[in-house]
């Protein structure tokens, strides 16, 4: 089951911002991939979306690149 985090991230050049990640257990290992998304309803939906279709937490990286269009 995948779930959403908040962090606060700060650099110099901006500032701080808050942003969010998604968090997904596999085996008795965690994945969570920080720094998302921005948008705490984007993360939402596409979390909801992760959990309803049961996508394994093993290709998160992958669904987000997809998500977002750019490599990590």
């Amino acid at each position: 089951m995948f779930e959403v985090f908040v962090s606060k991230i700060e650099l110099d050049e901006i500032g701080s911002y808050e942003s969010f990640g998604i968090r997904a257990a596999l085996d008795n290992d965690v994945i969570e991939i920080s720094d998302v998304s921005v948008s705490k309803e984007r993360i939402l939906l596409f979390v909801e979306k992760l959990n309803r279709f049961d996508a394994s937490p093993i290709h998160l990286y992958d669904f987000i690149q997809d998500a977002i269009g750019i490599e990590l």
